[in-house]
């Protein structure tokens, strides 16, 4: 059994299986397909996002356990300091009751201009690429968390939950900045340490960036399945 974290293979150790029969190998990604762009204009326009407004956004099916609620909390404490702060929410509808509740929510806090739903999209490098924040905000443990990988890979900071996958990708106060699951509190102040401290928020993109080319890249993941098959030859 391949697992694509150690969160995954320990969870799949505690159900009695035998350990030399479960590898851990990360999942990768195409690094060069996610190639940083600094020109956000034609993006932000075609979104209908003013070119200088501070972006921030989170990438993932609409369903509870991804954390779009948190987010929603978390922008309408971000929005008392930077009033002109705007949040993608991308990703299809799994959970209809879950995508009304949260819909419902934002008008609720008034934050309707604030908060941009583009459901489903193919377009995730262009979109990730206009957001000067990248947040996942996962309130169970992820298995592992491919969106932090893009992110991180794209030269985005990162703000992520401390559960799961994302506690092997992302070095908290190195690549990225973990949170609680959860707590709409704390992910509003680490978004707020980026946006008040650009330089900080540039090294730890950097940093990402580097951990991604060195250990998330698709020709180590090739090659540790390859491993896998050589063993049991």
């Amino acid at each position: 059994m391949i697992c694509n974290s150690e969160a995954v293979r320990q969870y799949y150790l505690g159900k009695d299986l035998p350990a030399k029969r479960i590898v851990r190998v990360y999942n990768g990604l195409n690094f060069s397909k996610f190639v940083p762009s600094l020109i956000l204009e034609m993006t932000r326009s075609t979104l209908g996002l003013p070119i200088d407004c501070q972006v921030i956004g989170i990438v993932g099916t609409i369903q509870r356990w991804k954390g779009q609620r948190e987010v929603i909390l978390a922008v309408s404490k971000l929005r008392e300091r930077f009033p002109e702060i705007r949040c993608l929410i991308v990703g299809g509808v799994y959970d209809p009751a879950y995508d009304a509740e949260i819909r419902n929510l934002t008008e609720a806090l008034g934050i309707t201009k604030t908060i941009c739903f583009l459901g489903h999209r193919t377009d995730i490098v262009d979109i990730m690429n206009a957001m000067d924040i990248v947040i996942h905000a996962s309130i169970a443990p992820e298995p592992f968390g491919l969106v932090l990988i893009e992110a991180m890979a794209l030269g985005k900071p990162l703000v992520a939950s401390k559960a799961g996958g994302p506690l092997e990708i992302a070095e908290d106060h190195v690549t990225g900045l973990l949170v609680p699951p959860g707590d709409p509190e704390a992910m509003a102040k680490a978004v707020t340490l980026f946006l008040e401290n650009r330089d900080l928020a540039a090294k730890m993109a950097q940093a990402g960036r580097r951990r991604v080319a060195e250990l998330f890249n698709l020709k180590t993941t090739i090659r540790g399945v390859e491993r896998v098959y050589e063993s049991i030859l």
